[in-house]
C-alpha cells in the first residue's frame, strides 16, 4: 500500500475464503505444527460449536435440517485480530488496522495455516474495507471538505436536509479479470429511522472474486484487491481528512 495512516478511520477490515466443498475442523483443533505457527500470532484459542438449520420447502410441505459444525476462533493478544476456520469458509478479520504489510502477513498465515492441515480449493475470495468517518462537528451534512464532492451529490436532492434518516448508495465495478468491487458509501445512520444527528460517513469497499481458483494465486488476488480499494479510497477523500489521518510513509 503506498499510503499509510497512523489515525485511519477503519472501523473493520476483513479477507476471506470460501471452499468449493466442507473441509474437516477436528474438533481437538489443529495439528501440532499448524498450532504452533498459529498461536505465536493468534495466542487466544475458542472453539465453538455451530449449529445451522434449513429448511427445505417441497410438495410435501416443509422440512428442517440441522448441522453442527466446528469452528476454531483465534484471537491476537488484545482481541483486535481474529482468524476464524469453519468447514465452508476461513476469515482474517482485523478491528485495528497498522499496515498492509501486516495484513497480507496475517492473511498468509492463515492461508499456510490451511495448506499444512487439508487440501483444500477455493471458490470465492473477498477483501473488505469498512470506513466510519466520524467527526465531531456540529453540521452532520457538512463534508466538503473531507469527501469527493462526487459521493455528495444525492445530499441535494433532497428537500431539507435536516429531516434526512439515511442517504446510502453503492457502485458495483466489474473488472475485466472477474474481479468486482462493491462501493457503498453516506451516511447509514446507526440511529436510523430517526432523522440523522450524528456527523458519521461510511466508505466500504468490498472486493471479490467468484469461482474455483487455485489457492497458489491468492495472494496475487490479495494483492490486486487491495490496490484497487486504495485507489478508490484515496479517489473518495480529500486534503483534510487525510490531515485528521496524518499520513505517514510506510
Amino acid at each position: 500500500m503506498s499510503k499509510c495512516y497512523r489515525k485511519p478511520y477503519l472501523k473493520k477490515v476483513i479477507a476471506k475464503i470460501e471452499f468449493t466443498s466442507k473441509i474437516d475442523v477436528p474438533t481437538k483443533g489443529l495439528n501440532k505444527k499448524s498450532s504452533e505457527l498459529i498461536l505465536k500470532q493468534f495466542p487466544i484459542l475458542e472453539p465453538r460449536e455451530v449449529v445451522t438449520r434449513q429448511v427445505k420447502i417441497s410438495e410435501t410441505g416443509a422440512k428442517e435440517t440441522r448441522d453442527t459444525q466446528n469452528h476454531l476462533i483465534f484471537h491476537g493478544k488484545n482481541r483486535k485480530k481474529t482468524i476464524c476456520i469453519s468447514p465452508d469458509f476461513a476469515y482474517l478479520e482485523i478491528s485495528k488496522y497498522s499496515t498492509s504489510d501486516l495484513l497480507k502477513k496475517d492473511f498468509i498465515l492463515l492461508l499456510n495455516v490451511l495448506a499444512d492441515e487439508t487440501d483444500y480449493s477455493i471458490k470465492r475470495f473477498g477483501l473488505r474495507f469498512i470506513n466510519q468517518i466520524e467527526i465531531d462537528e456540529s453540521d452532520p451534512f457538512s463534508w466538503d471538505e473531507y469527501i469527493n464532492s462526487d459521493l455528495l451529490a444525492a445530499f441535494n436532492i433532497a428537500e431539507d436536509k435536516n429531516k434526512i434518516s439515511r442517504i446510502f448508495s453503492n457502485i458495483i465495478q466489474n473488472y475485466n479479470d472477474n474481479m468486482m468491487i462493491n462501493f457503498q458509501y453516506g451516511m447509514h445512520n446507526p440511529d436510523y429511522p430517526s432523522i440523522i444527528k450524528k456527523k458519521l460517513y461510511i466508505l466500504d469497499f468490498d472486493a471479490f472474486l467468484q469461482g474455483v481458483m487455485e489457492k497458489e494465486l491468492i495472494q496475487n488476488q490479495f494483492d490486486i484487491a487491495h490496490t484497487r480499494i486504495e485507489n478508490l479510497f484515496e479517489k473518495s477523500i480529500k486534503q483534510k481528512l487525510r490531515d485528521l489521518m496524518e499520513e505517514v510513509n510506510e
